[in-house]
């Protein structure tokens, strides 16, 4: 009788994220579809709050995962996340993110309408996507990763403290109302 092969391990559980949203892609699962952000966006509910652990298995964040997250204060346990999804934090209460530093794109709309403060460790970012932080009104500085070569359409709009941005040496274009509404750039 020749001896039985070893099971293959099992899948990692799956991770329940707190916004109602979770997974969720405008235009498919969104009821709104992608015309919703011109009447303030999709309408996410979540009544997670406090910090968020991400799983050590996990290497995706779905989109919307923690949109509508007014109360979300920090999410840990990113380091073997390799993307994240758009809008993940979309109208969210982050104020201090440490981006991850396996995931190369910041996608869009990730940070759209969020109380987000400040962001750190962009350094291995090489694409920042439409509108990743537009309408986040508490950002008052940042500091641009190196590899992006593009500002692109609205990333910016409508982020009222934004003074200061940096390591925008690289930038070959910039795209699209990128700063429109940014009144306190000099």
């Amino acid at each position: 009788v020749p001896p039985v092969p070893p099971a293959p391990p099992a899948p990692p559980p799956s991770t329940e994220y707190p916004s109602s949203c979770a997974g969720g892609m405008l235009g498919v699962d969104n009821p709104g579809g992608a015309s919703s952000y011109a009447y303030g966006g999709p309408s996410c509910d979540c009544s997670f709050s406090g910090t968020f652990h991400v799983p050590d298995w996990e290497r995706a964040i779905p989109p919307f995962a923690f949109a509508g997250c007014w109360d979300l204060t920090a999410v840990t346990g990113m380091a073997n996340v390799e993307t994240v999804g758009a809008d993940a934090f979309y109208d969210s209460g982050i104020h201090s993110f440490e981006w991850p530093s396996k995931a190369k794109v910041v996608p869009e709309y990730c940070f759209a309408r969020s109380k987000l403060t400040s962001i750190s460790n962009l350094g291995g970012v090489d694409t920042v996507q439409a509108a990743a932080f537009a309408e986040a009104w508490m950002l008052a500085s940042i500091e641009w990763p190196s590899g992006a070569k593009t500002v692109p359409r609205e990333c910016f709009h409508s982020c009222s403290s934004l003074a200061s941005i940096t390591n925008l040496g690289g930038v070959e274009l910039v795209d699209d109302f990128a700063f429109e509404n940014t009144r306190r750039l000099p």
